[in-house]
């Protein structure tokens, strides 16, 4: 009888304890950044982008939008970070002639960041580039 009490409550410990791991490990909570590139030029813009999720290559008519890079990361995280910590190469060019705005440099980029939830702790991160013809 007493065999059968130390493996209940062996079992009932080792249940317990993945329970509590996978408990802890759904609250993790998610970190979302969104970039976006504004063409406010006259011209439609191509824009070749390599990034942490690869390489991407778009069309982007005059005075519209495009989200270029969209990732997500594990864990809720209130820091948003560098552009270029994950934008390695950002070209853009038009029909004449290529976009001579630094990308690597945060005050080009509008960057808002919103908490969605506290528990689990899930941020959201927007970036937006916006090119006029004076880019160029």
């Amino acid at each position: 009888m007493r065999f059968i009490r130390y493996t209940m409550t062996k079992k009932t410990t080792y249940l317990s304890l993945i329970f509590a791991a996978f408990l802890f490990g759904a609250c993790e909570g998610n970190t979302n950044r969104n970039y976006t590139l504004i063409n406010a030029s006259s011209h439609e813009v191509t824009a070749k982008i390599e990034s942490v999720e690869g390489k991407s290559k778009f069309q982007i008519p005059s005075n519209q939008s495009k989200l270029v890079l969209s990732f997500n990361q594990r864990g809720g995280s209130a820091l948003a970070g560098h552009p270029s910590d994950y934008i390695f190469k950002f070209d853009i060019y038009n029909v004449e002639d290529t976009c001579f705005k630094d990308y690597t440099d945060p005050e080009k980029w509008n960057i808002i960041s919103e908490e969605q939830s506290k528990v689990p702790s899930n941020w959201q991160h927007g970036f937006t580039f916006k090119i006029s013809d004076e880019d160029f």
